[in-house]
């Protein structure tokens, strides 16, 4: 289990899952093999070589050490072929032909090859084959037919294949054996050409194929563990993949074309001395390729098998590859699907190291109009990189290509959907294209092509925003007052209107980043915009707003007036927000403090009550002609009347009271809430109790407050109307809401309504004790 854990860690850090350094990917490897994994004990000692560094723990892999010593000296593009030569005894994982379980796997060994159930006779005459006694072949020759095979359906030309020796084939050959019954998983002796030494590799297959070997049978799919490897189709295939040049030119005369498909192999494995074989030697493949309808590079299929293939040249192999397609003159850039280019989607599907050197190789060598290239979606190699390179900083230097070939204008025009380079990245979120970007001088504050007019610091404040983002926009000097052109929104206006608590760290950033007053000032003012909306926004923009107040830094402005002239208190009141008036009351916000107007003052609990009672009597039409609404017009004038209740109760603990003797009857009738009035009257409150209502020289009995202060506090309300719903006017939240009186005009119908309501409604006009014998 910990074998198995420990290399699937060093795989998932190879295809990206994770920074893929060298060192992590070593040390894991290596701990794979400590815990006994097979795999990782054939793979390490080449891959340490290839990322030139030292085995920690040698005893767990002693044998492929000293396999490895033993092709230390060879050039690198004939190892591997060598290799697969040097490990044939070890397993094969053969993969079924189980269409309804294609994951299934069963495990077949050399030695299984060789076993022969029903004649044990044949199983010793295999294994003299194999071991190249030539003298024990040539003496029990004569007791087989051509046909015996084991129990895997392996026959002595297999074995002899296998083994590698050159004279006992011929001699199977001589006496009848045939050149091309395939094995399991249709594994013919061609196949098994792979194993000859380089010296008799040519000889091997050419001797076969003069014996009715075909080179076109096809062999199923074959994982080969040991080497990273995925055998099948034909022999040419498996030589390919094997990297046997000498077995390839065998083969390529004789093997029918494949329109490029095999030069395709070679490309992507990166055998560049195969691959212009190929080209100079086959020109059915080379036109075949040249006028491929697919990509002639890819990114590394098998990673592994990469490192073991190439060893110290895995980097140089790629640049030796691309300088065949140039000699060639194979396109290095093509459009497939939907207009993507070779280096598009080289980019989307960039996994590895690797993968990165090619892609800034190919960029190096490309002309600048076909870097710039889009799809039909707009998208260019730099939009791509910019997107997938989020925060990895090993895309710099490719990002840094790229964009070395726009001027920097071209990167601060409309590149994608009205959006500039940068704006981009920022979308993206992709801190290390931004910061490539800003480092090339882009402006920071470019605002958007469309009719928004958004900075990069909008966009970031949106929901696919970072605090990385944020602070990296502010450190280049991103303006934090510009207003963008739908909303007039600050970049922290955005913030508050789109963002949850949950991104209290993009919130902390911009806290700390201490702006000038103001800013805060106006962006907390803006919040209390989502109070209007009862449904999803309402709770978050809650629960932010009780956040921000609750830091000293912002906390400060409780009571500080915006440009209006309003404080956080009025404009709570005035949306009649019980949860921000709570909160507002809980840091300390003064309920004394009220607006000034020509004929007085207009406090925080007249705005409510206004507020209040205006929107009970218009939501008393809607709901007389639907009944649904009965209940949630009920609930918003209970929420109103608690409302009220708390500043006045707050009033009353002041010294300077402006309503004194005001009680809770006074308030429910104010609203006119049937339900609040008789709930008091049954509590004990007078009805004929006497309280001042701001002007200390008149005092008013509960049922006074609707009939004779009520007209007054309206044409107050509606003379400040203006200033308390200014900012309300330009968002498309307050437009939307059915509660917005001030949409159309400051003396909206609703108001004429309420005007008509206040003296016929069905206790207004007339005494408590009238009303309450009337509802009896």
């Amino acid at each position: 289990m910990k074998a198995h854990a420990a290399l699937t860690i060093c795989e998932s850090i190879v295809l990206g899952f994770g920074d893929p350094r060298q060192d992590d990917i070593s040390w894991w490897l290596q701990e794979a093999a400590r815990h006994g994994s097979l795999k990782a004990s054939a793979w390490l000692p080449r891959v340490c070589r290839s990322f030139q560094q030292a085995i920690v723990y040698e005893e767990p892999i002693e044998h492929s050490v000293a396999l490895e010593r033993c092709l230390d000296e060879l050039p690198e593009h004939q190892y591997f072929s060598s290799r697969v030569r040097l490990y044939k005894l070890t397993r094969l994982a053969l993969k079924t032909p189980d269409t309804e379980n294609p994951e299934s796997m069963r495990t077949l060994s050399w030695g299984d090859m060789f076993a022969c159930s029903a004649s044990k006779d044949l199983h010793e005459f295999l294994m003299a084959i194999y071991a190249g006694d030539q003298s024990l072949v040539d003496s029990l020759v004569c007791r087989f037919q051509i046909d015996d095979v084991s129990d895997a359906g392996f026959g002595p030309i297999h074995v002899a294949c296998i083994s590698g020796r050159l004279a006992i084939l011929e001699l199977l050959l001589r006496q009848g054996f045939s050149a091309s019954q395939p094995a399991s998983f249709g594994i013919s002796p061609l196949h098994l050409c792979i194993f000859f030494p380089e010296m008799d590799t040519a000889k091997a297959a050419n001797v076969l194929l003069e014996s009715g070997a075909d080179p076109d049978s096809y062999a199923e799919c074959i994982l080969w563990d040991d080497h990273d490897l995925e055998l099948e189709y034909t022999p040419l295939d498996w030589a390919i993949e094997t990297r046997n040049m000498e077995l390839v030119k065998s083969l390529l005369p004789v093997t029918p074309p494949t329109a490029g498909l095999r030069a395709l192999a070679a490309s992507s494995l990166f055998y560049w001395e195969i691959l212009e074989f190929i080209l100079l030697g086959s020109e059915a493949e080379r036109d075949g390729f040249r006028t491929r309808k697919y990509h002639g590079l890819h990114m590394l299929r098998r990673t592994f098998r990469h490192w073991l293939a190439h060893g110290t040249e895995n980097f140089q192999s790629i640049d030796w590859t691309l300088d065949v397609f140039r000699r060639n003159h194979v396109p290095l850039i093509y459009d497939p699907r939907e207009g993507s280019t070779t280096l598009m989607v080289l980019i989307t599907s960039a996994r590895t190291q690797e993968d990165l050197y090619l892609i800034k190789s190919l960029i190096n060598i490309l002309p600048t109009i076909d870097i710039k290239r889009t799809n039909d979606k707009g998208l260019c190699a730099l939009s791509f990189s910019i997107i997938v390179a989020k925060d990895d900083a090993c895309w710099i230097p490719i990002i840094e290509s790229l964009a070395a070939r726009y001027s920097l204008g071209e990167l601060q025009s409309d590149i994608l959907d009205y959006n500039s380079a940068l704006h981009i990245a920022v979308m993206a979120d992709s801190i290390t294209g931004a910061q490539v970007l800003l480092k090339m001088g882009v402006d920071v504050n470019k605002q958007t092509f469309d009719r928004f007019k958004q900075t990069p610091l909008h966009l970031c404040m949106s929901r696919s925003g970072s605090a990385d983002m944020c602070k990296l926009l502010l450190q280049h000097g991103a303006d934090v007052r510009l207003k963008d052109q739908d909303n007039m929104f600050t970049p922290l206006i955005r913030l508050y209107t789109y963002h949850k608590l949950g991104s209290s760290r993009m919130v902390n950033e911009m806290i700390r980043a201490d702006f000038p007053d103001d800013v805060y000032i106006e962006s907390l003012h803006a919040l209390t915009n989502r109070f209007w909306d009862k449904g999803v926004q309402r709770p978050d923009a809650i629960e932010l707003f009780g956040y921000l107040l609750g830091v000293p830094r912002i906390g400060k402005y409780v009571d500080v007036v915006d440009s209006d002239g309003v404080t956080l208190l009025q404009r709570a009141a005035y949306i009649l927000c019980l949860e921000a008036v709570e909160i507002l009351l809980e840091v300390g916000a003064n309920v004394l403090n009220g607006l000034n107007y020509s004929k007085g003052v207009l406090y925080p609990l007249q705005i409510a009550c206004v507020m209040g009672r205006a929107n009970y009597l218009e939501s008393e039409v809607e709901a007389n002609s639907n009944t649904n609404m009965l209940e949630s017009r009920e609930k918003d004038a209970e929420s109103a009347l608690n409302l009220c209740l708390k500043l006045l109760h707050l009033h009353h603990t002041k010294a300077d009271n402006p309503f004194r003797g005001i009680t809770d009857l006074h308030i429910a009738c104010y609203i006119g809430l049937p339900s609040g009035i008789r709930r008091f009257h049954e509590g004990r409150h007078a009805t004929e109790a006497k309280g001042c209502w701001v002007d200390q020289n008149k005092l008013w009995c509960p049922n006074d407050l609707p009939q004779e202060v009520f007209p007054n506090d309206l044409r107050a309300v509606e003379l400040l109307g203006s200033r308390l719903a200014k900012r309300l006017l330009g968002s498309k939240e307050s437009k939307s809401s059915t509660r917005n009186i001030w949409k159309r005009s400051s003396i909206s119908p609703i108001w004429k309504t309420v005007r008509s309501g206040f003296t016929s409604s069905g206790f207004i006009g007339t005494s408590l004790n009238t009303f309450f014998s009337n509802s009896t």
